[in-house]
């Protein structure tokens, strides 16, 4: 692990006291944590499900939320089952903070986040095998306050395979 890696808790817990005065007086605080690099159609990404165990032991420990067990390596059911948790833990709670790390994608305006068993193969599988963004900030309505963290790599090599087939172009699937 790299020391830029072994800081990322630490720098955001300072980012947290420098833009939410009050933070350590809030009464209800609750966070979703989710970290994904084992893709099954895209190249792995090494660092998310790490990235996640820090984030989230650092919200528990140091910034007093209720994390729920973070989602590592999600595929979709995972992260719809978190997110329904997420969403009753969230009502009436003064923080509800989401952070996700892995493969993230916009599609028509709106922003994405791939499960790790995402197989994009055209346009028209986005919306059943990814997380629209919206969906997260539905859940996280009834906070007073919602923090929204995004790891996201957006060079995506599954939006270039829906350009390509859009356009009639062919692919290669194992050319990564």
């Amino acid at each position: 692990m790299t020391n830029a890696a072994g800081r990322l808790p630490g720098r955001l817990a300072l980012l947290f006291v420098l833009l939410v005065p009050g933070l350590a007086l809030a009464q209800q605080r609750t966070a979703l944590v989710i970290g994904n690099g084992a893709y099954i159609a895209a190249p792995p990404l090494a660092t998310p499900p790490t990235d996640a165990r820090r984030i989230a032991d650092m919200l528990r420990h140091d910034l007093g939320f209720d994390v729920l067990a973070p989602v590592l390596d999600g595929r979709l059911s995972d992260i719809d089952r978190a997110l329904e948790r997420f969403r009753h833990a969230a009502e009436g709670a003064e923080i509800a903070l989401f952070f996700f790390a892995g493969y993230g994608m916009e599609v028509n305006g709106q922003n994405m986040l791939l499960p790790v068993g995402a197989r994009l193969e055209d346009e028209g599988d986005v919306p059943r095998q990814t997380v629209p963004l919206e969906r997260v900030l539905q859940a996280m309505r009834g906070a007073r306050v919602k923090l929204v963290l995004l790891d996201a790599c957006r060079d995506n090599p599954l939006a270039q395979r829906i350009v390509l087939a859009s356009s009639g172009l062919s692919w290669w699937p194992n050319s990564w």
